[in-house]
């Protein structure tokens, strides 16, 4: 068994990386990592991930402004696979969650910027844990989670 220190990062692949980048600062309030990495899946096939064409990926890395926590980075491929959007119950990345420090503010917010908000803020959480979470779309479509621990 290998260990494992923890998660450092989350790949989306995008359709419109710049939109996304937008959302991801302006409105979760994300900051880049290292600034725009322009492209670098020569280094992703050097390592054996399948690109059919070196240099055709734009990167940008996003991390909590307190630079702690896992980073997401956002892949725009020039030549792109097929749309096929994740659901809730399809397999692969379903939902990135976010820890936020007032879920009823986060909910307010989000949706005062006409994000499409899913449902209310809700109780729940695995035993041991309570959290007031809800779900939310990025601009394409992605599921993503706001949640607030209750201590």
């Amino acid at each position: 068994m290998i260990e494992v220190k923890r998660v450092t990062h989350v790949n989306i692949n995008c359709l419109d990386a710049g939109r996304q980048a937008a959302f991801y600062s302006g409105v979760l309030g994300l900051r880049e990592y290292g600034g725009h990495l322009g492209n670098h899946d020569d280094f992703l096939e050097r390592m054996g991930y399948p690109s059919a064409n070196p240099g055709s990926a734009r990167t940008d890395v996003m991390i909590a402004p307190n630079g702690r926590g896992s980073a997401i980075e956002l892949i725009q491929w020039r030549v792109q696979g097929s749309d096929r959007r994740a659901g809730a119950r399809d397999l692969g990345v379903a939902r990135i969650a976010f820890e936020v420090t007032d879920v009823a503010a986060a909910y307010a917010a989000l949706r005062a910027a006409g994000v499409d908000v899913l449902g209310e803020p809700r109780t729940g959480g695995v035993p041991g844990t309570t959290v007031r979470a809800f779900l939310f779309r990025d601009p394409e479509g992605n599921i993503l989670e706001a949640l607030e621990f209750q201590r």
